[in-house]
């Protein structure tokens, strides 16, 4: 018996993620979620966050089953019923998270320790219905505002130079148990499930580095054929009408998200291994993914074009 336990913070980079093996530490922890099932969400919980949005168990051995417990459970995200206890069992397992080999990430993991206690605490507030608060950050950019605008303009009303393709919204697909998981925002943005958490560049040999900047992004997303928007994709098909941001999370690690126009004429998104959806962190639906409410990723970094020659894998 073992189960994996990863912290749900990212959206594009893969999700800290971890291995319990020790029989004591299993069957221990294996009591305490019995002890408190209420503490315990099957479906992700309601929170949609600005990063942090709980943390899942994936038990690997049906004998959980026995013991009536499903496969995977989330705790800390504001689905368990008892938020408290929620929280208790999250900063327990967040003990067993192991200690880098590499001396140079000490620091990042106790940057990260740090953040996630912090969030697993205001984990209770938000079960119990309250909000976090948000520093607000830098104006947009006026100039920049009104030129995407317009390039948005000139897209609805087919004055842009490039065909696209676009897609009906169709969340279920991506949202299904077997595929929710393993596929992430790029995943989405190119609509393509390769189940392996997809990383720009990774299939053609390129690793985003630690600074996780627009051009760092935007590197990998044109190894693996995807264009700025303006450099028209040749004839095909899924030449989807993509957006590029990335931001700094409350660890200090930079992240990077992607967005997809839909045939409804609003965005879609999928934020890491949570469910796709079309509204924002206000939940209001996506009509331009620069002014909605995109959190922590605050710098924009513009629009791209996919097409099916496109190919992207990941590290799972």
């Amino acid at each position: 018996m073992a189960f994996r336990v990863t912290i749900e913070i990212y959206s594009g980079r893969p999700n800290p993620s971890w291995m319990v093996t020790d029989p004591d530490q299993v069957q221990r922890f294996l009591r305490l979620f019995l002890r408190h099932r209420a503490g315990l969400a099957e479906m992700p919980g309601r929170f949609t966050g600005v990063d942090f949005r709980g943390m899942k168990i994936d038990f690997a051995s049906d004998t959980v089953r026995s013991l009536g417990l499903p496969p995977t459970v989330e705790i800390a995200g504001g689905g368990a019923a008892d938020p408290f206890a929620s929280a208790e069992l999250a900063e327990e397992l967040l003990e067993t998270m192991p200690e880098p080999a590499e001396q140079e990430e000490e620091g990042d993991y106790r940057v990260l320790r740090d953040a996630m206690r912090q969030a697993i605490q205001r984990s209770v507030k938000e079960g119990l219905g309250g909000t976090e608060t948000i520093e607000p950050g830098e104006p947009p950019d006026s100039e920049l505002a009104a030129e995407v605008e317009e390039q948005l303009r000139r897209i609805e009303q087919r004055l842009n130079a490039c065909p696209f393709d676009t897609g009906p919204y169709e969340p279920a697909f991506w949202n299904n148990f077997y595929v929710v998981q393993r596929n992430n925002c790029y995943n989405y943005a190119v609509n393509q499930r390769t189940d392996s958490f997809a990383q720009p560049g990774w299939h053609h040999g390129y690793r985003i580095p630690r600074s996780t900047t627009c051009m760092d992004v935007r590197t990998g997303a044109l190894r693996d054929g995807l264009r700025v928007w303006g450099d028209c994709q040749p004839a095909g098909y899924e030449r989807h009408l993509v957006a590029l941001v990335t931001g700094t999370m409350a660890d200090g690690t930079r992240d990077y998200h992607w967005y997809r126009r839909h045939r409804e004429g609003f965005w879609g998104h999928k934020q890491g291994g949570s469910p796709a959806k079309n509204v924002d962190y206000s939940e209001n639906v996506i009509t331009n993914p620069f002014s909605c409410n995109r959190g922590r990723y605050t710098d924009w970094c513009g629009f791209f074009q996919s097409h099916n020659s496109v190919i992207v894998s990941g590290p799972l």
